[in-house]
């Protein structure tokens, strides 16, 4: 089960560190002000989320791997730190492991497609860019900011890869020290939140300065496309 569970775990990790990563970076006399918190979405609370992601899987998958293989000398010292004589993280692929990997990748590929579609207009600061355009095609036929749908998607996916039953973070020690994961915990959880709440007004600053900046051509795209999120919901 551990090399059942290893693949995974190391997927949903590679991908999601990769969605977070922005694909372009505007330049300083492109970049529209914003308030301070915009700036949190933007820098300080994807790293985070990196950070907290690559610690938690990372560190899973040395422990399982070291409990495969306990005799040698390395998996000694990963297993005496990683877990520190509590329980060791459980191989077993459950249902919220495997539903919240699947999502995790499946968004993040998604998120990397929107990358890609949106091409150097794709920043993660609000920006307007020489030469910028309109893009209507691909995902952004079918909600106005996929961007952020995929990437709710992927915080959740692995929100309940690192909650999962077994998981590293829930088994180690680590969790219940004040230093420790509990920290750890606390930052993924304040970033997850602050990301779910701000990005509302993000996305309503996103559209007045497209209206604002097309014009017409944004008007007739909103009626096509009247859903930010999920349609047909949002």
């Amino acid at each position: 089960m551990v090399f059942a569970k290893v693949p995974l775990l190391l997927a949903a990790w590679y991908y999601f560190v990769r969605m977070h990563n922005p694909p372009h970076t505007a330049q300083s006399g492109e970049v529209l002000k914003v308030g301070w918190y915009q700036h949190l979405v933007s820098k300080a609370f994807p790293m985070t989320q990196q950070i907290v992601a690559s610690v938690f899987c990372l560190a899973e998958v040395a422990t399982l791997l070291s409990s495969r293989y306990p005799n040698s000398h390395l998996s000694k010292h990963i297993l005496t730190l990683s877990v520190n004589g509590v329980a060791l993280p459980s191989p077993a692929l459950t249902a919220p492991f495997i539903a919240g990997s699947i999502a995790t990748i499946a968004a993040s590929i998604l998120r990397l497609h929107c990358f890609r579609t949106l091409g150097r207009h794709f920043t993660f600061q609000l920006s307007v860019r020489d030469g910028h355009k309109l893009v209507t095609r691909g995902p952004y036929s079918i909600v106005r900011h996929p961007g952020y749908t995929t990437g709710f998607t992927a915080i959740l996916g692995m929100s309940a890869v690192l909650a999962s039953p077994g998981s590293w973070a829930r088994s180690c020690e680590w969790l219940h020290l004040p230093a420790g994961g509990k920290v750890l915990a606390g930052a993924w959880a304040l970033s997850s939140a602050y990301i779910f709440v701000v990005i509302k007004s993000r996305m309503n600053a996103e559209d007045t300065f497209l209206r604002e900046y097309f014009g017409e051509e944004w008007e007739a795209y909103a009626r096509r496309v009247p859903y930010q999120l999920v349609p047909p919901i949002f």
